[in-house]
């Protein structure tokens, strides 16, 4: 999901693992891209392991990394 909402507005994130995280209730998201993946692994912050996401902004680079499964 995020690699792909990433890549509709031109950012490729980086996504370790392959862990899969079930929806288990709906969930509404709202903001720009950093708000909604923000939002996104806050609603699995209960999950063992917990998703993590860092962000870099400098200016007009950008860049996201998801890990999944969490840090090994």
């Amino acid at each position: 999901m995020v690699r792909n909402w990433g890549q509709s507005i031109g950012i490729s994130p980086v996504v370790h693992g392959d862990y899969s995280y079930p929806m288990e209730a709906p969930i509404t998201i709202d903001g720009d891209f950093v708000e909604a993946v923000s939002q996104l692994t806050e609603a699995f912050s209960t999950a063992e392991p917990r998703p993590l996401v860092d962000f870099w902004i400098d200016g007009e680079n950008f860049a996201v990394e998801l890990t999944l499964g969490g840090r090994q």
